[in-house]
């Protein structure tokens, strides 16, 4: 997968335009708003997410303003776009803009790493409740504590595996970097071997596609399709960030199913 030829088929398929090359201005907010209507759900509008994620750091500001937008709609997927990039100043803001909301506040997305003191205090916090409040978040913040070696975060895993219904599985220890220097290195086929939170029967069926690159190239948004498998059809979308050694697993998040 050479970048350039990727770039170039997003460009024609209306996903990526010229003006990811600007600089985001006061003026780029109508713009943005307009994508945000078009994601009605991040799976079958998966181009517009795809755009999104691509021009996002550039569209901080935009994003954190529609934080606010009287449309609720608007406002959830503005925190879903910025949950998909997890730029420290982007979730710093949601995190400042949700402290002065209801508890109730409806919380979507991925959860991106680093887990902030946000995710345990208040996003986690039903799960350590006697009885524990589940819900679907559950899902998410299982993938990110399984992916954050922090002490806190392994100390609230095992928290959480003590009051887990019986029978339900909880992905291994966190995954070692994968080993994949540059962006021209097959991530498709890496992304599904290194699949955690996939069974062996699931990553044999599995199917994967990538969606882009951030403005920076710094992180890669993939997604995975578990094929037809007995509990039915799964789309995982996984978000990638670059280091040194590799790539690691910035994000896992359920996208759909069927």
């Amino acid at each position: 997968m050479k970048l350039c030829a990727v770039l170039s088929a997003l460009l024609c398929a209306g996903i990526l335009s010229p003006a990811t090359n600007q600089s985001a201005k006061p003026s780029t907010y109508r713009d943005t708003k307009k994508l945000l209507e078009k994601l009605n759900d991040v799976r079958s509008d998966r181009e517009t997410l795809a755009y999104l994620f691509h021009i996002g750091d550039l569209r901080i500001p935009d994003l954190v303003e529609a934080l606010g937008d009287p449309n609720h709609a608007i406002s959830v997927r503005a925190q879903v776009v910025l949950r998909y990039l997890g730029s420290k100043p982007g979730m710093q803001a949601y995190f400042d803009f949700d402290s002065n909301k209801p508890p109730h506040r409806l919380m979507s997305g991925p959860v991106p790493l680093p887990l902030h003191d946000w995710d345990f205090d208040v996003g986690m916090k039903g799960y350590l409740a006697d009885p524990p409040k589940w819900n679907s978040r559950l899902r998410p913040y299982i993938y990110a504590l399984v992916l954050d070696n922090s002490p806190r975060a392994q100390a609230t895993l095992q928290e959480i595996r003590k009051r887990l219904p019986s029978g339900t599985q909880v992905p291994a220890a966190p995954v070692p970097p994968i080993k994949c220097l540059g962006t021209d290195c097959g991530l498709e086929e890496l992304v599904i071997s290194h699949a955690f939170f996939l069974s062996d029967g699931q990553k044999s069926e599995a199917h994967a596609r990538f969606l882009a690159f951030s403005y920076h190239g710094d992180k890669a948004l993939l997604e995975i399709s578990t094929g037809a498998v007995p509990l039915g059809e799964q789309w995982f979308h996984v978000v990638l960030e670059k280091e040194v050694s590799g790539w690691r697993f910035f994000s896992v998040y359920l996208a759909g199913a069927s």
